[in-house]
């Protein structure tokens, strides 16, 4: 759904109302079973720490879930790859995987983990999209009047001679961004002044000093 500003041709405002990202806390785990009550069950590494970061943004932005009339967007290249090469890993033993682990390797399986865990239901979608602020724009520019919580998500394999849950095992790189829409009398600077996505770089994305955006 198109807005009314985008529409009329007029530049749509968003402001970035929390954030969570690199560098990782070697205590998320547990700090994930802290937010939730309990330790997660039969979620893969790469779901629990999408989960985490997710939570930490809403934290951020005051937030105890997502409104029911926001969008939900997860982007990941490799997606839960070491899982995946596990269950390939059975099936060249000769061995089903178990049915949780092929779970675990599909990356929509994410999106109704989150939804759970948030009390929420709404549009939700997990993509693979290379150019970060073309994906953002995009999404911005269809987004629904909650606005959007977006997180990139992606786990890379073990280092080489690391045997499994060793600490360095994996490492991770994630980025959660909250935009909701702003208005332009409430800027202390004027509209030209917030950067529109197409004059970003990529790193900009991640820059904390980084609060609005046009589209």
């Amino acid at each position: 759904m198109r807005t009314d500003a985008a529409e009329a041709g007029s530049p749509a405002l968003w402001a970035l109302a929390g954030r969570c990202a690199d560098p990782n806390p070697n205590d998320w785990p547990q700090d994930l079973q802290r937010r939730l009550g309990r330790r997660p069950r039969r979620l893969g590494r790469w779901a629990e720490r999408a989960l985490h970061g997710a939570l930490c943004c809403l934290e951020a932005t005051g937030e105890a879930t997502l409104p029911g009339d926001a969008a939900l967007l997860v982007c990941s290249l490799n997606g839960a790859q070491p899982t995946l090469r596990a269950a390939l890993a059975d099936l060249a033993q000769g061995q089903l995987p178990l049915p949780y682990t092929f779970l675990q390797s599909q990356a929509a399986v994410l999106l109704s983990v989150l939804a759970a865990h948030l009390g929420w239901c709404g549009d939700a979608q997990a993509v693979a999209r290379r150019d970060p602020l073309a994906l953002l724009h995009a999404q911005l520019i269809d987004a629904p009047p909650g606005g959007l919580l977006i997180g990139w998500v992606e786990e890379a394999a073990p280092a080489v001679g690391l045997p499994p849950g060793a600490a360095g095992a994996c490492t991770w790189h994630h980025h959660w961004l909250r935009w909701r829409r702003a208005d332009a009398a409430t800027l202390d600077r004027p509209l030209d002044d917030v950067p529109h996505c197409r004059d970003l770089a990529p790193a900009d994305l991640w820059s904390p000093a980084l609060t609005h955006l046009r589209t």
